[in-house]
């Protein structure tokens, strides 16, 4: 990092000035209230709240008696998910790709599902493995509200529509 653009606040200590002399770094400070001097992080802010309220929305549309607007962080976190794990059209490098400086083959795009959308999860029982009586139901309808952020990809959020439960499902 060559240099910081910060507000005011913590970032004036004398502690933290003397770290960054002593590395070499500057720093930038933005006037109260003018946050355009930091665009581009303003810019991915206000692309990731746009496009949770865009999620929000398309589930309010398409499933209108399971939306709620406590869900909105989940939204937020999808959002951020989506921002930072979809390639550029220039690049065709994604933020994530560009920060961890390796190349993804986008496979957790291509099989994710649409945020609120309706989403069937195993019976626990068939999920261990073990036999249900042949007329029973193989699967409970929940909500898919997101990716498990300490799973792999393939483990969704999902809510359980009786209980508004949420919980990270596999199957």
């Amino acid at each position: 990092v060559l240099a910081y653009c910060t507000d005011n606040g913590v970032y004036t200590a004398k502690e933290f000035l003397n770290k960054l002399a002593a590395k070499g770094q500057g720093l930038k400070h933005s006037g109260v209230g003018a946050h355009h001097h930091n665009g581009v992080a303003e810019n991915a802010i206000g692309h990731v709240t746009r496009s949770a309220r865009t999620i929000m929305i398309h589930a309010a549309i398409r499933w209108p008696e399971m939306t709620e607007r406590e869900l909105w962080p989940l939204a937020l976190d999808h959002a951020v998910w989506l921002h930072n794990n979809t390639p550029d059209l220039d690049s065709h490098l994604s933020p994530e790709e560009i920060w961890c400086k390796t190349k993804s083959d986008h496979h957790a795009l291509q099989r994710l599902h649409v945020w609120g959308c309706p989403t069937y999860v195993l019976q626990a029982k068939a999920q261990d493995g073990k036999k249900l009586p042949k007329w029973d139901p193989r699967s409970n309808r929940g909500q898919f509200v997101g990716l498990s952020p300490l799973h792999s990809s393939h483990v969704g959020l999902i809510r359980n529509l009786r209980t508004n439960n949420i919980s990270p499902q596999f199957h």
